[in-house]
C-alpha cells in the first residue's frame, strides 16, 4: 500500500511543476508583449517603416512626382472593359495624392462630391477611364505594368487638371478578370 500512495504523490509533484511551468511561460508571453508597447524597441520598428516610406517617396519624386503628397483624393472604384475586348475587366480602386492640403469640399479624404468641386471629380474620373479603357490584360498582369499605368495616370492628370496638383496615384483595390 505504500508504493500505491507514493505514486499520486508523484503524479501532483509532476502537475505543479507543469502548472509552474505553464505560469512561467505566460508571464513571459505577458511580459513581451506590455515590452514591445511601450519600448523603445517598438519605436525603432516605427522608424525603420517610416524611413522606408521615405525611400518610396524619393522614388516618386525621381518619377516627377516634384512635391510629397499633403493630401489624399478618395475616388470610388472604376470597372472598365479593358482593349482587350468584350469580357475582359479591371476593377480598381484608386485615391491621388495632392500636393497641396484638401478641405473635404475640394475633393480631400471626404471623398469630393460634383456639387462640392465644381464638378472636377468628374473630369477626374474621365481622365482616369479613359486612361483605363486604353490598356490591355496583359500590360497591367504585372507589378510592372501596373507601375506603369500609375505613371500614365498620374501624367494624364497633370497634363487635363495641373490646377489639382496631382503627385501620387494609390491602388486601393486592383482585379483583372477575363
Amino acid at each position: 500500500m505504500s508504493d500505491f500512495e507514493t505514486q499520486p504523490a508523484k503524479t501532483k509533484r509532476g502537475k505543479s511543476k507543469l502548472l509552474v511551468i505553464v505560469l512561467a511561460v505566460v508571464a513571459l508571453g505577458a511580459g513581451a508583449a506590455v515590452g514591445g508597447k511601450f519600448l523603445p524597441f517598438g519605436k525603432d520598428k516605427e522608424k525603420g517603416q517610416d524611413q522606408g516610406k521615405n525611400n518610396e517617396a524619393g522614388k516618386a519624386r525621381a518619377h516627377g512626382a516634384a512635391k510629397a503628397a499633403r493630401s489624399v483624393m478618395h475616388l470610388e472604384s472604376f470597372v472598365v472593359n479593358l482593349a482587350d475586348g468584350p469580357g475582359v475587366y479591371l476593377r480598381v480602386g484608386i485615391d491621388l495624392g495632392l500636393a497641396a492640403a484638401a478641405t473635404e469640399a475640394e475633393g480631400g479624404h471626404g471623398g469630393g462630391k460634383d456639387a462640392k468641386d465644381g464638378g472636377r471629380t468628374a473630369v477626374v474620373r474621365d481622365t482616369i477611364l479613359g486612361v483605363l479603357m486604353r490598356v490591355t490584360a496583359q500590360e497591367v498582369a504585372t507589378a510592372e505594368g501596373k507601375e506603369k499605368l500609375k505613371h500614365e495616370l498620374l501624367g494624364a492628370l497633370q497634363r487635363r487638371l495641373p490646377e489639382l496638383g496631382a503627385v501620387e496615384v494609390y491602388y486601393t483595390d486592383f482585379l483583372l478578370q477575363g
